[in-house]
């Protein structure tokens, strides 16, 4: 579509790549590659749960990052926590990830409760 409306598409897949190389060449330096790939995938895995559309799917992310990164920054940061930085943001997101699936798996259980009572009745 953004083709259509005579935008330069792949001009912008190569800078969003070339960003998204240097953010990763950065925090694997900084944190470590498998934290660097949970910081990947963890969000993204929970914003699919909870968004309909890939818009949504990219705000629910950008969501679950941000507080992610902020409570994981809080949480290490106390005394009684004794936590490295990183792998506490990980464990937030991953709490995100919980949520979403125990809230994926109650939407489920709903629809087919829906869709059972309105084809009996």
């Amino acid at each position: 579509m953004a083709k259509a409306h005579s935008i330069h598409v792949a001009t912008y897949q190569y800078y969003f790549a070339g960003l998204l190389a240097l953010i990763v060449m950065f925090s694997v330096w900084a944190v470590g590659v498998l934290l660097v790939t949970a910081m990947l995938v963890v969000p993204a895995a929970a914003a699919c749960n909870f968004a309909r559309s890939a818009g949504a799917m990219f705000w629910w992310s950008l969501l679950i990052s941000i507080t992610s990164a902020i409570a994981g920054l809080i949480i290490s940061a106390q005394d009684w926590a004794n936590t490295a930085t990183s792998a506490t943001i990980i464990l937030v997101a991953c709490f995100w990830f919980i949520i979403s699936v125990i809230i994926i798996s109650i939407r489920q259980k709903f629809l087919l409760t829906f869709i059972i009572s309105y084809n009996t009745g």
